[in-house]
């Protein structure tokens, strides 16, 4: 028996890898065999065709493919026995910075891609629910588009407002993999977000209470450190 996971990145492969030689070499069953996916959804539509098992996946991913693929979460991962596996949706901005939630209309912002919790369902429905942001006929996506003043929203790009949604995207170092879903966009994800506002590209990045801190204060060995 195995337990074939999918992944999304060259990283994500490496490490899954790694996971399944040292649970070979300590006799753990089942054993783990390495399927790498293009992104989050293309795994999940491989667990559906069951060409794959199991996959890491967001809130709100995991809702997603709950409600539309009939997956369920079976596990989850806790660093801190306070936090457990709860976060918390937070926006951020540069030190110094004089933006607030009040005054984010014509701002430039950094989302971890297009239906996730804490990238886009949390801060777009408050911004609804305070009365920040009009939705006129349920067209979320032009009101959003409206609002700021250009974004990087991961997976925008086959929408009609990609052009103001996309707009701060990069792709990866060659330029390919403009605003998608998935690793090879470089401000795809929670840390992609941060990356967003670190680099000057946005004015606020929304993503979870811990980013932060793990990109930052020598937690993280990428990016951050150049520059």
């Amino acid at each position: 028996m195995e337990v074939r996971w999918c992944t999304i990145s060259d990283a994500e492969q490496q490490k899954c890898s790694d996971m399944s030689k040292a649970f070979q070499q300590a006799g753990i069953q089942p054993s783990v065999l390495c399927v790498q996916g293009t992104s989050a959804d293309h795994c999940i539509q491989l667990i559906t065709a069951q060409e794959a098992d199991a996959i890491t996946l967001d809130g709100g991913a995991i809702y997603q493919a709950g409600k539309e693929h009939g997956l369920k979460p079976v596990v989850g991962e806790v660093y801190d026995q306070e936090i457990g596996t709860s976060y918390y949706a937070v926006a951020v901005v540069k030190r110094g910075s004089q933006v607030t939630i009040n005054t984010l209309k014509g701002m430039k912002s950094c989302h971890t891609g297009i239906n996730r919790t804490v990238g886009w369902n949390v801060p777009v429905g408050y911004l609804v629910e305070s009365g920040r942001l009009s939705v006129m006929g349920c067209d979320v996506l032009r009101a959003v588009s409206d609002y700021f003043g250009g974004s990087c929203v991961p997976g925008a790009g086959e929408t009609s407002y990609s052009e103001s949604l996309c707009r701060l995207c990069r792709g990866d170092t060659t330029g390919e993999g403009v605003c998608d879903k998935s690793p090879l966009e470089r401000y795809y994800d929670y840390s992609g977000a941060f990356r967003c506002l670190a680099e000057g590209a946005g004015d606020v990045a929304f993503v979870k209470h811990s980013t932060v801190l793990e990109n930052t204060d020598g937690e993280w060995k990428g990016w951050p450190q150049r520059r």
